[in-house]
């Protein structure tokens, strides 16, 4: 067996990288709780250098700027509030402002929530014979999950067809993780990239909003709230004007 040389170090290290990721985030999933925002801090020395796209995200942060229904209202106005107050002018938005900034993380989940770019699953298969509610699925069967059916449920969401960021809040305003929100599905096989597209999109939402504020142009039409559905859900074309925060 010869020694490892310059040319087989190089795609070890990173294949050995990849799968300690990989390994990290499995872990911090099986660790998250309901009630505390998810989404990994950034690993150590690394940081946030780690922001890798598994999931195109930019259809959920263009629905995030779409000022759509009550978008343009108060949210973001309390939420360059929020930014104002916990991070400041100055310095780059942190995964660890999360636990000081319920509001903005509701309005995160809201977004993927009311957004619904995944309308379906990935199909899997049955490995053995089950029942659910009465109806007995066989072995083999091709099973399509409806992510959509349990975003815009009614007898879950307070209003599933409007934005609605207190979907998110209980009483006291802090942040509640909800069971029936799986816009990245659910179970063993839910999106690995969960956790990364959810800190892109923590980062560069507040990013965004701790400079910039979004507005419709004077004599132009609010955006549609209804999407254009290809393989993901995305805005229709709309006009928006951003000016400094």
């Amino acid at each position: 067996m010869g020694l490892l040389s310059g040319d087989t170090l190089g795609p070890l290290a990173v294949a050995v990288l990849i799968f300690l990721l990989l390994l990290d985030l499995m872990h911090r999933r099986s660790r998250w709780a309901p009630r505390y925002p998810p989404g990994p801090t950034p690993l150590p020395v690394l940081g946030n250098l780690l922001q890798v796209d598994f999931e195109d995200p930019r259809p959920s942060f263009n629905q995030g700027l779409s000022p759509s229904s009550d978008v343009t209202a108060t949210p973001p106005r309390r939420v360059q509030q929020e930014i104002d107050d916990v991070i400041g002018k100055v310095r780059r938005p942190e995964m660890g402002d999360q636990a000081l900034m319920p509001f903005t993380v509701a309005v995160v989940h809201e977004v993927l929530r009311f957004a619904d770019i995944a309308l379906l699953g990935m199909p899997h298969m049955t490995s053995r014979d089950i029942e659910v509610q009465g109806f007995h699925v066989p072995k083999g069967t091709t099973l399509i999950t409806n992510l959509s059916s349990v975003l815009k449920v009614e007898t879950i969401w307070e209003k599933p067809f409007r934005f609605h960021p207190e979907h998110f809040l209980d009483a006291l305003g802090r942040f509640v993780k909800q069971e029936a929100f799986i816009p990245f599905s659910a179970g063993r096989r839910a999106c690995l990239g969960e956790p990364l597209a959810r800190m892109e999109l923590f980062l560069f939402f507040t990013s965004l909003l701790q400079h910039f504020s979004f507005l419709v142009p004077a004599g132009q039409p609010r955006p549609n709230d209804h999407g254009v559905f290809a393989f993901l859900v995305t805005p229709a074309p709309y006009q928006l004007c951003v000016v400094p925060h």
